[in-house]
C-alpha cells in the first residue's frame, strides 16, 4: 500500500508499506503421510509473516511546517512565529516478524498453536527540547528520533473432553508473554517524564 500524509512536508508525505506471509502444510506432504508421525499428528503446519505499516503520530496537521501569526511590535503590525516546524519530519515505521507452527493431535482432539513475533518502531515522532535563546514557541521542535521493540510469544491450546452428537466440553489455554523496551529517546535519551495535575505519574527511559 502507500499512504500520503498531509501533516509532513511535500517530498515526505508519501511512504509505501506492505507485507508478506505465507504457510506450509507439512501434513499435506508425501513425505510427512508416508512417516510415523503421521501416525500421531493428523495435521501440523508453519507459518511466517512480515508486514511493514506507518504512523504519522502528529499533534496538528502542519506539524512540519513554520506557522506564522499576525501582531504587533509596539504599534507596528508584524508577524511572529507561532511553531517552528521541522521539513525532515518523515513517518514512523513498525516493522513485525511472526513465525510460528500448529498442530492436532489425538485425532483432532487436541489443537495447539504457538507463534513468535518480533516489532521493532523506529523514527519515533517525539518533542526535542531546544535551548530557549533559539526563541522557539514551547521551546521544543518535532522529530523522528526514537525508537522501541516488544516481541514476546502466544500460545494456545485446547483439548475436547467429551465430543458427541448430544453432548461436548473442551478445555482451553492461552499464554502470551511481551517485552517492550526503549532503545532510543530524542536529546542523548534524555528521560522522557508524564505528568498530571496530582504530579509526575511514569518515566520512559531507554533500557
Amino acid at each position: 500500500r502507500r499512504d500520503g500524509n498531509s501533516a509532513l512536508a511535500t517530498d515526505r508525505k508519501f511512504a509505501n508499506f506492505g507485507g508478506v506471509s505465507g504457510g506450509w502444510l507439512l501434513s499435506e506432504e508425501d513425505f510427512f503421510k508416508s512417516s510415523s508421525l503421521s501416525e500421531a499428528f493428523s495435521s501440523v503446519k508453519l507459518s511466517a509473516s512480515w508486514g511493514r505499516v506507518g504512523n504519522g503520530n502528529l499533534a496538528n496537521d502542519y506539524s512540519s511546517y513554520d506557522l506564522y501569526s499576525a501582531s504587533l511590535y509596539g504599534s507596528e503590525a508584524t508577524w511572529v512565529i507561532t511553531q517552528q516546524g521541522n521539513p525532515n519530519l518523515t513517518w514512523e515505521t513498525s516493522d513485525q516478524t511472526n513465525v510460528g507452527f500448529s498442530f492436532n493431535t489425538l485425532k483432532d482432539r487436541l489443537r495447539v498453536e504457538f507463534a513468535y513475533f518480533n516489532n521493532n518502531v523506529n523514527g519515533l515522532i517525539l518533542s526535542v527540547n531546544q535551548s530557549p535563546s533559539k526563541g522557539i514557541p514551547g521551546n521544543a521542535i518535532l522529530a523522528n528520533i526514537g525508537s522501541m521493540y516488544n516481541r514476546g510469544i502466544e500460545l494456545s491450546a485446547a483439548y475436547d473432553l467429551i465430543n458427541n452428537r448430544n453432548w461436548s466440553w473442551n478445555l482451553s489455554f492461552n499464554y502470551t508473554g511481551i517485552r517492550n523496551k526503549v532503545t532510543a529517546l530524542a536529546n542523548n535519551n534524555q528521560d522522557i517524564i508524564g505528568s498530571t495535575g496530582s504530579g509526575n505519574t511514569n518515566v520512559t527511559r531507554v533500557g
